[in-house]
């Protein structure tokens, strides 16, 4: 497939639409957080184009990644609430881990024998973009998107979600400081 290029109307609305976002999250209280995050994955996955799109937070306690966000054109679940990523798609978040994207137009990008692939033909997926979110230099989760066709990432769309990534990272961290802190309290 050809890359998906967005023209200048469509760069314009993106631009505006990660404005919004940004916005929106700056001052935003942590208890109205999660459903900001439940409309933000639609408006993401509908301007992008994709069926699905997800945050995956990391559990500390057990390194396992959490599904806290899913937001799906066809209205499908996750198959699991936890994720043990270094057992399914070691690829990908070993990559996610080391703090780089994680992006492929295509099965065929990933090592042949990845267990990532098998992971993502079970579900479908023949194409990601995935984020990671990272705070103080530690990566406490993911935002991606996935297709369930081939297609190449406009470079400049990626480049602008990491913005995103980086302040729904903030958001999510001033939640885990709140949660911290009313334990402690």
């Amino acid at each position: 497939d050809a890359p998906v290029s967005f023209g200048l109307d469509q760069k314009t609305s993106f631009e505006a639409l990660v404005a919004d976002i940004s916005a929106r999250f700056v001052n935003l209280d942590t208890g109205q957080v999660d459903h900001a995050l439940d409309n933000t994955l639609p408006r993401l996955g509908e301007f992008l184009e994709v069926n699905r799109g997800i945050i995956l937070q990391r559990d500390d306690r057990d390194q396992s990644f959490v599904f806290t966000h899913y937001w799906s054109q066809t209205g499908d679940r996750p198959p699991y609430l936890r994720l043990d990523a270094e057992k399914f798609v070691p690829f990908g978040i070993g990559k996610l881990m080391r703090g780089e994207t994680h992006c492929f137009s295509s099965l065929d990008e990933l090592p042949p024998d990845s267990p990532d692939r098998a992971y993502l033909e079970q579900r479908g997926v023949k194409a990601a973009l995935n984020l990671p979110l990272v705070i103080d230099g530690k990566v406490i989760g993911t935002l991606g998107f996935s297709s369930l066709r081939e297609r190449a990432w406009d470079h400049t769309v990626s480049t602008r979600l990491r913005v995103v990534a980086d302040v729904l990272a903030n958001a999510l961290a001033r939640v885990r400081l709140d949660a911290h802190l009313r334990l402690g309290a």
